[in-house]
């Protein structure tokens, strides 16, 4: 392999501060930060959450989610931008896409969608539509619907 013959490996999709990040995670288990920089924990944490499940250390994939959950809970802001990312780079049925769906059904305001579309790709998508139609239970078809709701409006002659 060109690794062992160059005595390198290139993280093509994590940037220099997320392996700093994971650098000193390794030497501390823990990573500080200065008052006032939990906005690097928005930027910088789920690309760490990727990283750590690129080389299998689960301890450090549940530190990373655990700080963007206290992230979430400190400032209320949810770090939408980061998911086009997030499902280019985790499987299907990863915790951290499972995590941002659920968080995104719980705790956005439903203007957000159409605020910022970029920030939803069409499978997350999918899966907050599968999601929605788990937490509708019960079942519409077994409920008498009002279809004057549907209707248009007919003129009077």
């Amino acid at each position: 392999m060109i690794e062992g013959q160059t005595q390198t490996y290139r993280l093509e999709d994590t940037n220099t501060q997320t392996f700093s990040l994971f650098i000193e995670w390794l030497y501390t288990q823990k990573i500080m930060l200065q008052p006032n920089e939990e906005i690097r924990i928005a930027y910088l944490f789920p690309g760490l959450w990727v990283l750590a499940d690129k080389l299998l250390i689960p301890c450090l994939q549940n530190y990373a989610i655990d700080a963007i959950e206290e992230y979430r809970k400190t400032t209320g802001n949810i770090a939408t931008y980061a998911i086009p990312y997030i499902y280019e780079n985790t499987s299907k049925n990863s915790p951290l896409r499972r995590f941002f769906v659920e968080t995104c059904t719980w705790y956005l305001r439903g203007t957000c969608y159409k605020e910022w579309p970029n920030d939803f790709p069409k499978e997350m998508l999918l899966d907050l539509s599968a999601m929605f139609r788990e937490l509708v239970k019960p079942n519409l078809s077994s409920k008498q619907r009002e279809m004057a709701q549907f209707h248009v409006k007919e003129e009077d002659n």
